[in-house]
């Protein structure tokens, strides 16, 4: 049973030199690291002499790029907006991470500015 498993990617490879990735679009990009992980095992398996097929590593890369490329094609404004949402996030982030900075800087300074205030009485005394 084992061996029969990790025979049907080769045999697909085999048969289907363009893998089909529409049908997997109604998903949108839910799919696409399934796709990855699969061709990522493809390769474990496909990549080893397996039965009296050997698929090279690099054709198997080829593939996989393919697969992905059709999912950004024909999802780019999916996956520019999965980007830019990204780029907002990380800015949100830094930006709140510099305001935390700042409120401590400002206390800093309040802080310097009492003790010297302080100093300043005692010297005058």
């Amino acid at each position: 049973f084992l061996l029969s498993f990790s025979l049907q990617p080769c045999k697909i490879f085999m048969s289907h030199p363009d893998l089909d990735m529409e049908p997997l679009f109604v998903y949108k990009l839910k799919c696409l690291p399934l796709v990855v992980e699969w061709f990522r095992r493809s390769k474990q398996l496909c990549g080893d002499n397996v039965g009296c097929w050997k698929q090279s590593v690099p054709e198997l890369r080829s593939r996989e790029l393919s697969a992905v490329y059709k999912f950004v094609r024909d999802m780019h404004l999916l996956a520019s907006d999965g980007y830019w949402n990204n780029v907002l996030n990380d800015s949100q982030a830094e930006k709140l991470r510099i305001q935390v900075e700042k409120r401590k800087l400002e206390l800093m300074l309040l802080r310097a500015d009492e003790k010297e205030k302080c100093a300043m009485k005692r010297l005058r005394r």
